[in-house]
């Protein structure tokens, strides 16, 4: 008894891909840009790079605090 195996075809069609699209993209829209994390302005990632270099790399026993805190062994 040899039987094929076929997958749905409504998966696949172009319909159904096209409405997924379009429901994540009104998803993302709807969010706006104000929601998403680590979205700067030039002028704004020019200033946190700046910060960033002027205060150095954290010590081994910062790293190990700081992951402390999300249970994270290192």
């Amino acid at each position: 008894m040899d039987k094929k195996l076929s997958e749905p075809i409504v998966g696949y069609g172009r319909a159904g891909l096209q409405d997924l699209k379009e429901r994540l993209i009104a998803s993302v829209e709807s969010r706006g840009m104000n929601s998403m994390p680590c979205v700067y302005t030039d002028e704004e990632f020019r200033q946190v790079l700046k910060r960033t270099e002027t205060e150095g790399n954290a010590s081994d026993e910062e790293v190990r605090k700081f992951f402390a805190g999300w249970g994270v062994l290192i």
